[in-house]
């Protein structure tokens, strides 16, 4: 495990006044003593600035890593920009060097690669290595089942081996902050049940893939260094067994970089897109741009799946079902063709979703609707733009769970400040199957459990100057 005498005779003795000869490819091995460092060359240490290098040179470096250990570099890059230096990690994707980051680099087993590419350009090059062996910490195992809810990871201190029924999927989320984008070096993703297994990716290289990756087994693991702080308490990557995911060109999660400025692009011109959001709060639609003829946009809370399918946007109705309010914790946009832009937010105020217009059709319901929670308390009040402007609130009860005697679902409409209707649903009093249609300018809703697990509620409404036919079917009122 020592560093060759003879590599280092030759370091020693290659660098001149043009800068240092590196060729090779130079092996270089763990030392017996892993906490010494190894730097390269070695007459270089990091009080020091780089060494400056020949031009007109291919250079390679394979470090090993044994099995049972991982590797920390940092590389000290200063040169002119059409000199390349790359780094290759044990799955085959190499990732170029920036001049000046200092940010570390873990590579895992069996090996990682530095390739310097031939060029006229000058510059100097130098970097550091240690080995460690893994930490001692627990390690956690998540079951993962067929046509359930994926599971949002934060990062954490554990090693975490996520076992599926069939395969592992998992994809990873953009930053909030684009500046911490190097810090996600400091993870990995390995195929298997242990760090034993081969490589996958870092969250980062995953992450601009835009696609899921999938384990070979039932097992995938995902370990990561130092990422728990304040800067990562939120959604990295999402995974799920692969049988929920549907076939997608594109698939990457998104974390918006702030509660009321959040946008993201959605291309599907070549296949399926899909991008899934992960919050603990409600997640407003405020807008939509120009949306492509011929184009489904599908929204799912949780899985995506019929049964957690929240609405079908098309060209000809999107504009009327705008602002929207979403929840649960996971939501996954489905774009089957062309391209658009979403505008988000986590405030309803900034989303003014609020405040209906005649025309305006949606749906209010519970934070987990479909999933059995104690969670599912809800308020909403919608209003019109003054008591001057007066609507009618067309609304059908899709689905509401009564489950506990004290379990109810009242729907209050006001005009001009005084109350025109109060309708309390329960167990004994259930909402009928068809539209309810009073005019007014304020409409609250709630629901309330007292504490009791229920799989929660939705209604659909509509608001409009003209009355509702009454006996309009549920899907007539929204869909």
């Amino acid at each position: 495990m020592k560093l060759s005498i003879l590599t280092f005779l030759v370091c020693v003795t290659c660098v001149s006044s043009s800068g240092y000869q590196c060729q090779g490819p130079i092996k270089i091995s763990p030392p017996d003593d892993l906490t010494r460092t190894v730097y390269w060359p070695s007459i270089w240490n990091d009080s020091m600035p780089p060494i400056p290098i020949a031009t007109q040179q291919n250079c390679k470096w394979e470090i090993a890593v044994p099995d049972g250990l991982y590797a920390t570099a940092v590389f000290y890059k200063n040169a002119k920009n059409n000199v390349a230096i790359a780094v290759g990690y044990p799955n085959g994707l190499q990732e170029g060097l920036d001049n000046m980051d200092y940010n570390p680099y873990i590579f895992t087993s069996p090996q990682f690669l530095i390739n310097l590419y031939k060029s006229a350009g000058d510059g100097s090059f130098s970097f550091k290595v240690t080995w460690s062996k893994y930490p001692n910490v627990a390690h956690d195992t998540v079951q993962l089942l067929k046509n359930d809810k994926p599971f949002a990871m934060a990062p954490n201190t554990h090693l975490t081996t996520f076992n599926a029924e069939t395969t592992v999927g998992l994809v990873a989320f953009t930053l909030r902050n684009q500046s911490h984008y190097p810090l996600l070096r400091q993870s990995a993703v390995y195929d298997g049940d242990s760090t034993s297994g081969a490589f996958i990716g870092t969250l980062y290289s995953i992450m601009m893939l835009e696609k899921e990756v999938v384990s070979s087994g039932k097992t995938l693991t995902v370990f990561t260094w130092g990422l728990l702080n304040e800067l990562f308490d939120y959604t990295l990557f999402m995974v799920q067994d692969h049988a929920n995911e549907p076939y997608a060109n594109k698939y990457r999660g998104w974390n918006c970089y702030s509660d009321t400025e959040c946008s993201f692009q959605m291309i599907a011109l070549t296949g399926t897109s899909v991008i899934a959001t992960s919050d603990s709060r409600p997640e407003f639609i405020k807008s939509i741009g120009i949306f492509p003829s011929g184009a489904t946009l599908k929204i799912y809370e949780g899985r995506i799946g019929n049964d957690s399918l929240v609405t079908t946007l098309t060209k000809a109705n999107y504009q009327s079902r705008l602002p929207m309010e979403l929840k649960n914790t996971i939501r996954q946009y489905v774009l089957d063709s062309g391209s658009l832009q979403i505008q988000l937010s986590r405030s309803s105020a900034d989303a003014n979703w609020n405040t209906v217009y005649n025309g305006r059709k949606g749906f209010v319901h519970s934070f987990y609707h479909g999933t059995n929670s104690n969670e599912q308390d809800t308020g909403e009040t919608l209003y019109t733009a003054g008591w001057t402007e007066q609507l009618y609130f067309n609304y059908v009860v899709r689905d509401a769970d009564f489950t506990g005697n004290l379990t109810t679902l009242t729907v209050m409409i006001l005009s001009k400040g005084q109350q025109v209707s109060l309708t309390v649903y329960n167990s004994k009093n259930l909402p009928p199957a068809t539209t309810v249609s009073v005019q007014g300018d304020t409409y609250h809703i709630k629901y309330f459990t007292n504490g009791v697990n229920t799989t929660g509620f939705r209604i659909d409404f509509s608001t409009t100057f003209t009355g509702y036919v009454t006996g309009t079917s549920v899907s007539d009122c929204y869909y």
